[in-house]
């Protein structure tokens, strides 16, 4: 089995993805691909972000990875606002709920 290996330059791995690439190529050649694997391949793209990103001209990952980490923070940012605006909200129910049971109890002993 060791000496089929060393035959093969390339491993089954990297005979699948390129025959994944090589059935990719043929469908858009014979015009049977999506209109989004057109636009995937023409780009060298995985996915549409990918692709809005490279025709923005933003092409440096690192510049994109911290772009996406400025918009992770800021949304937990703002989902820490809302747990703290819940969590005030619903001292103020309990407050007031405690004040109506107070005002029940007067009533009732009056």
């Amino acid at each position: 089995s060791s000496g089929i290996n060393a035959e093969w330059p390339l491993r089954p791995g990297e005979l699948r993805n390129r025959n994944k690439q090589l059935h990719s190529e043929l469908a858009i050649a014979t015009g049977q691909a999506s209109d989004e694997e057109v636009i995937l391949n023409a780009f060298g793209a995985s996915n549409r972000k990918e692709v809005s990103l490279i025709r923005s001209g933003i092409s440096n990952k690192d510049y994109v990875i911290s772009k996406y980490d400025q918009k992770v923070c800021e949304l937990i940012k703002s989902y820490n606002a809302l747990c703290h605006k819940t969590n005030l909200k619903e001292q103020k129910i309990k407050q007031l709920q405690t004040e109506l049971s107070q005002m029940k109890n007067d009533a009732a002993e009056a």
